[in-house]
C-alpha cells in the first residue's frame, strides 16, 4: 500500500529566509557591539573675563585625562583609589569645592564620567569640563 518514496528535492526557501534574517540582524547590531564608548567632542574654549579673574585666585584643582593616565595638578595618579583620596584631601581645604577636568580628544566618554563620579564622591560641589587649546589649558593665557 505505501511505497517507499525518497524525497527528490529539498525546499530551501525557509532556510534562505532564516539565513538572510540573521545576516541583517548581525549587520545592524555589529556597530553597537564594537563600540566600547563614545568619544568626547567638547566645544571650543572661549576666553572669558570671569574665567581669567577666577584663575588669579588660589590654584584650581585640575584633572587632566589622557587615554591611559590621569594627572592631578600635574602629578600622575596611578590608581582610582589614590585619586579619590588625594581629591578628598585637596577639597577639604578649599571653600569653593571646584574641580576642573580636562579630557584629551581621544578619551572615551565613559572614562570622563568615571572621573566625574570620583570627583563628586570625593566632595566636589562644582565640576567643570575644559578643552585643551594648542597644547595648553584654556585658563592659561
Amino acid at each position: 500500500m505505501f511505497k517507499d518514496r525518497s524525497i527528490v528535492s529539498i525546499n530551501i526557501t525557509p532556510l534562505a529566509d532564516v539565513t538572510m534574517t540573521l545576516i541583517v540582524i548581525f549587520l545592524i547590531t555589529m556597530p553597537y557591539i564594537m563600540w566600547s564608548g563614545i568619544k568626547v567632542n567638547s566645544t571650543r574654549a572661549v576666553k572669558d573675563k570671569r574665567i581669567v579673574k577666577a584663575a588669579k585666585g588660589p590654584e584650581p584643582i585640575v584633572l587632566v585625562l589622557t587615554a591611559k593616565e590621569v594627572y592631578l595638578n600635574r602629578e600622575r595618579v596611578k590608581k582610582r583609589r589614590d585619586l579619590k583620596l588625594l581629591l578628598r584631601e585637596l577639597l577639604k581645604e578649599r571653600a569653593d569645592k571646584q574641580v576642573i577636568i580636562v579630557p584629551d580628544g581621544d578619551v572615551l566618554l565613559g572614562r570622563v564620567v568615571e572621573v566625574l563620579d570620583i570627583a563628586k564622591q570625593s566632595g566636589a560641589r562644582k565640576l567643570a569640563l575644559l578643552k585643551r587649546r594648542e597644547g595648553r589649558l584654556a585658563l592659561s593665557q
